[in-house]
C-alpha cells in the first residue's frame, strides 16, 4: 500500500507559504539570547555538572598540576577553581614566604641532614650518589647500588684504561690498644696458622704493610667462620720498646659481620663497656672526669625505670644513663678490661675510604694531591711527590702503607673537567730508594700518632687532609682519609 508525499512548501502544492528571504539581523536578535544560554550550560560547574573549572578548558591549554596550583589557571578561572578547592578541603596554603633563602638556611640544612639519618647512616658523598645511583639500605646504611644510567660499559672502560673510583667508607674500624702479648694471645684463639701469617707477624708490626686475616669464632676452627679483616699497626717510635710500650692495632671490618667479631673480641680479652661504670651517689660528677661522647646509649630497663622504685638496688650507687637523638651520631662506644691495660675503641664513620682501580690510577693522585710543604715536613713531602710519580704501584711493595700530609684538593681543583693523561715527570727517587726510606718516613707521620678522643690522631690532623695509600693489588690502591668533622679547617 503506498501513501502520497504531501509537500510542505505551497509552491509546491503545500499549504505553508515560506518567505523567499530572511532578515540576518532580526534572526541573529532572536537567537543571540539562545546562543547564550547554551554557552552558560556548557560553562556551568554547579551540583548539576561533574566537572571542574579546570576540566572545561581545551587540551591544549590543560596543565597536569592545575589542581594543586591555581596560578597554572588563566586568571579569570583562579577565583572560581579557589573557591572549588576550598570546598572540597583541599584550599592551597599561602602562608610561604616566597623567598627560597628563608627555608633553606644552613641550621635548617644540617637538622634535616641529621633527620634522616635516624635509621639508616648516610655517607659523606650520599648527596653525590643519591643524585645519579639507585640507593638501597644495606647493613644499617645506606649504599649506592647502581649507576642510573646504563654506564657499565663506561666503568668497565676505566677500570681497564683509566681510573675507576669507589667509595667504601662503610667499612668500620675497631681500635685496640694494650700489650703485644696479649694482643697476640688473644688473636690466636680467633685465627689459625694454617691460614696465613697471623695478626703479629713481624712484617705487620712494622706498620709498613697492610695484612688481611680470617677471624673465626673462639676455639670453633675451621668451622664458625666470621669474616676475612684487614688490619694495619701504628708505627712505634725508635726509641719506644717492643715489650714495654703498648701496641695500637687498626682493625677494618666489613659492617655485616662486624658485630659478631665484636662480641668475639669482647668474650675473648674479656672486656667491658664504660657504660656499667657507677658511682656513688655522694660523689660530684663532672665534665672533666667523665668523657661523654665515649658513652654509649643505654635504654632504660624496668628496674632502672623513674617512676618505680627498686627496693634492692643499692643506695649508694647509681648507673650512668645517656641518650642520644640519632644513630649517625652516636658517641664512639669504648671498652677495657679489668686492669686497664687493653683498651678497644670503636671509630665508626671517622675515616673515608676510597678504592682507585685502574692502570692510571698513580697519575690521578698525582694530579690531585699535593704534598703540604713544611720546614719540618720537607722530607715527607719529597718522599710523597717522588712516590706518586711512579708509573705503577707495582714498583712498590704489595700492601704497602704510605702516610701522607696533602693539601685540600678542593683548593686546587681544576676549572674544566680534565684526565690525567699527561706523562708525568721522572721521579728524583727511584723504586728501590723509595724501598728504604718508606719505613722512616711512615714512622715519622704515624709514630706520635696517638688518637684524641674526638677522632683522628693529632699528628694526621693539622690543617689538611691525611692520606693512607695501599696497594695490594698491581691496580687498585686505596685512600684512608679521616671525616671531615675530624680535621681543622684553613683559617
Amino acid at each position: 500500500m503506498s501513501t502520497q508525499k504531501v509537500e510542505y512548501d505551497a509552491a509546491l502544492g503545500g499549504r505553508v507559504t515560506l518567505p523567499s528571504h530572511v532578515t540576518t539581523y532580526h534572526y541573529a536578535a532572536e537567537a543571540l539570547q539562545e546562543i547564550r544560554n547554551l554557552v552558560a550550560d556548557c560553562q556551568e560547574t554547579t551540583q548539576r555538572s561533574s566537572k571542574l573549572i579546570f576540566q572545561t578548558l581545551p587540551k591544549h591549554m590543560r596543565r597536569r598540576a592545575m589542581s594543586h596550583h591555581p596560578k597554572r589557571l588563566p586568571r579569570k578561572y583562579r577565583q572560581a577553581h579557589k573557591s572549588q578547592m576550598g570546598k572540597s578541603g583541599n584550599q592551597p596554603v599561602n602562608g610561604k614566604r616566597p623567598s627560597r633563602k628563608y627555608r633553606r638556611r644552613p641550621k635548617n640544612l644540617m637538622r634535616e641532614y641529621v633527620r634522616r639519618q635516624r635509621r639508616h647512616v648516610w655517607l659523606e658523598t650520599h648527596i653525590w650518589h643519591a643524585k645519579r645511583f639507585h640507593m638501597v639500605d644495606r647493613w644499617g646504611h645506606r649504599l649506592p647500588y647502581a649507576s642510573c644510567d646504563k654506564t657499565y660499559r663506561a666503568c668497565y672502560r676505566a677500570s681497564a684504561e683509566h681510573c675507576l673510583l669507589q667509595d667504601i667508607s662503610f667499612y668500620g674500624c675497631v681500635e685496640l690498644r694494650g700489650p703485644l702479648d696479649m694482643l697476640r694471645e688473644g688473636f690466636a684463639r680467633l685465627t689459625s696458622p694454617q691460614c696465613g701469617l697471623g695478626i703479629t707477624a713481624r712484617t705487620f708490626l712494622s706498620g709498613r704493610r697492610e695484612g688481611s686475616v680470617e677471624l673465626f669464632e673462639d676455639g670453633r676452627y675451621p668451622y664458625g667462620a666470621l669474616q676475612r679483616a684487614s688490619f694495619m699497626w701504628r708505627p712505634r717510635r725508635e726509641e719506644e720498646d717492643e715489650k714495654q710500650t703498648n701496641h695500637t692495632l687498626w682493625l677494618w671490618l666489613h659492617p655485616s659481620g662486624a658485630q659478631a667479631v665484636l662480641n668475639q673480641l669482647i668474650s675473648v680479652f674479656q672486656l667491658k663497656s664504660t657504660r656499667q661504670q657507677k658511682l656513688p651517689l655522694n660523689e660530684a660528677v663532672t665534665e672533666e672526669k667523665m668523657d661523654v661522647d665515649k658513652i654509649e646509649p643505654v635504654e632504660l630497663s624496668k628496674e632502672t625505670s623513674p617512676g618505680k622504685k627498686n627496693s634492692k638496688k643499692k643506695p649508694e650507687q647509681r648507673p650512668l644513663r645517656f641518650w642520644t637523638k640519632t644513630k649517625a651520631f652516636d658517641p664512639q662506644p669504648s671498652y677495657f678490661n679489668s686492669d686497664g691495660t687493653l683498651h678497644l675503641v670503636l671509630l665508626q664513620r671517622e675515616f673515608n675510604r676510597f678504592r682507585l682501580t685502574g692502570p692510571r690510577a698513580q697519575k690521578v693522585l698525582f694530579a690531585s694531591l699535593r704534598p703540604h710543604r713544611e720546614e719540618e715536613l720537607q722530607d715527607k713531602a719529597n718522599y710523597c711527590q717522588a712516590a706518586l710519580q711512579l708509573s705503577s704501584p707495582a714498583e712498590l711493595l704489595s700492601n704497602l702503607v704510605m702516610a701522607h700530609l696533602v693539601v685540600d684538593p678542593r683548593l686546587q681543583r681544576p676549572k674544566k673537567r680534565t684526565k690525567a693523561v699527561g706523562k708525568m715527570e721522572q721521579p728524583p727517587l727511584s723504586a728501590g730508594d723509595l724501598l728504604m726510606n718508606s719505613q722512616r718516613v711512615c714512622r715519622r707521620v704515624l709514630c706520635g700518632a696517638r688518637r684524641r678522643e674526638s677522632g683522628w690522631p693529632k699528628a694526621l690532623c693539622p690543617r689538611t687532609s691525611t692520606t693512607s695509600c695501599e696497594n695490594n693489588m698491581p691496580l687498585c690502591q686505596e685512600l684512608h682519609v679521616p671525616s671531615n668533622s675530624k680535621c681543622r679547617r684553613f683559617p
